[in-house]
């Protein structure tokens, strides 16, 4: 099926391929292609990436499939917006499958290997910024527990976007997560 682990300095370039992919079929069907390749070229080259894996305040979970990356997530420790409420908090910066793992449960298991590793961080809540049209990462976080707790501008290239925030417990996370792995061996 597949795995998760931590990324490691030598996937950098391989994350780069994959994250721009998976980055224009979400968001290029909706944007510049100019300000879709001035953001990609300044995030998702294998020298920014392999800084970001090599940042202490970084960790970024690769779900692999097969020796290839078919998906990830990026969590940091930075300072959550007034808005977020509750204790320590730790940002899922990025959270990406592709396309083809859309509905497999692959980004549940992302998601709960995330949430266990911001709780073992110290977190108490895991914080997100998502497009306001990107409904369906939209509804999959409030699928998940999240919810919408802010807003903020987030710059695509040279376009101003907004973005909401959303918030969620780690204890109601792990708690979701339970109930969803429950029913589906219920139905086994």
């Amino acid at each position: 099926m597949w795995e998760i682990r931590a990324a490691r300095g030598e996937d950098a370039s391989e994350l780069g391929a994959v994250a721009r992919e998976i980055f224009y079929d979400t968001f290029g069907p909706s944007n510049s292609v100019s300000d879709m390749e001035i953001y990609c070229s300044e995030e998702f080259t294998p020298e920014v990436l392999a800084g970001v894996i090599a940042d202490p305040d970084t960790r970024i979970l690769l779900a692999m499939h097969e020796g290839r990356i078919v998906g990830y997530a990026q969590i940091r420790h930075s300072e959550a917006p007034a808005c977020v409420p509750g204790g320590p908090a730790i940002e899922m910066k990025r959270f990406y499958v592709l396309k083809a793992w859309h509905g497999t449960g692959l980004a549940g298991e992302l998601l709960n290997a995330v949430n266990a590793k911001a709780r073992a961080e110290g977190a108490e809540w895991l914080w997100l910024n998502v497009w306001e049209h990107n409904l369906r990462a939209i509804r999959f976080y409030e699928k998940c527990g999240f919810d919408t707790v802010g807003e903020c501008p987030y710059v695509l290239g040279t376009d101003i976007q907004r973005d909401f925030i959303m918030a969620a417990p780690i204890d109601d996370l792990d708690r979701i997560f339970n109930e969803k792995i429950a029913r589906t061996r219920q139905r086994s």
